[in-house]
């Protein structure tokens, strides 16, 4: 038996993550990532680049999951009488 601690997986790996995304979102995963780890060359940046490989592991994880995107297409599609989402939204805003 080897001294060598056993590699775990980690969650936050962008390899990892990025394998796990469909290939219409790596892009969009890339430019943030590429853009927090310039931004964590200093100190104040490194949590930043945390929060931004926690928040698409977390989406990655979502996106793999059955039935997502029939969920995200609903969700876009039209509501209540035939609707669309924007419109309720444009429609129905409370004036402030």
């Amino acid at each position: 038996m080897s001294a060598q601690p056993a590699e775990r997986d980690d969650p936050l790996d962008p390899q990892r993550i990025l394998d796990r995304l469909p290939e219409d979102e790596r892009e969009s995963f890339l430019e943030q990532y590429q853009e927090a780890v310039e931004n964590a060359r200093a100190p104040v940046g490194w949590k930043q680049l945390r929060r931004v490989l926690r928040l698409w592991r977390f989406h990655a994880d979502a996106v793999g999951g059955p039935g997502y995107r029939e969920a995200l297409d609903a969700a876009r599609g039209l509501i209540s009488d035939g609707m669309p989402l924007e419109e309720v939204v444009r429609v129905y805003r409370p004036s402030s």
